[in-house]
């Protein structure tokens, strides 16, 4: 069975997801980073993570 975690970004995104991601099991998991626009560094941190990590996606919505 695999598993898909929505993940909201918010501060401190990197910091809180980080050493979530390094202790998944990428054939067990999927993670999407969502953003909802926000004006702060989620989305790059997101984007950073999603090309990092190969189970890792990362949505932008809401405010351009």
């Amino acid at each position: 069975m695999k598993y898909i975690a929505l993940v909201p970004s918010y501060q401190p995104v990197e910091d809180q997801l980080i050493p979530l991601l390094q202790n998944l099991l990428s054939n067990e998991f999927s993670v999407v980073l969502v953003n909802d626009g926000s004006k702060d560094k989620s989305a790059e941190v997101c984007s950073k993570l999603a090309d990092t990590y190969k189970y890792v996606k990362f949505v932008m919505c809401g405010m351009k």
